[in-house]
């Protein structure tokens, strides 16, 4: 039987805390923005996203809206597995005045 083994990419990575906003942005621009640079998404193999504070939504392809988007819960975190996919997500708080905050680790 072999072992079987995870792994969450290669060993580079980096990590950048955002507060988002009540309108939706795209998650890339938000990204840049913290960095305060702009990264060669074509390099990214995935994304994890964790919520620290309050609900927010994540929609893929179309804005995030308070009604549109997939519900990351406080203290969940999800994984995006794709460059594609990470480069058209777009965030936004789940309620309106309830900012939340989230942590993405680009994986290299």
């Amino acid at each position: 039987m072999q072992p079987t083994m995870s792994t969450m990419g290669k060993t580079r990575a980096h990590t950048v805390r955002i507060s988002l906003t009540n309108l939706s942005q795209l998650l890339t621009a938000a990204i840049d923005t913290a960095l305060g640079l702009s990264v060669d998404y074509d390099g990214i193999v995935a994304a994890m996203i964790t919520a620290e504070t309050y609900d927010c939504r994540i929609a893929f392809g179309c804005e995030a809206s308070t009604t549109i988007g997939h519900i990351l819960a406080a203290g969940q975190a999800v994984r995006i597995p794709s460059a594609d996919m990470i480069q058209t997500a777009q965030i936004i708080n789940k309620t309106a005045g309830e900012t939340s905050v989230i942590q993405v680790t680009l994986e290299y």
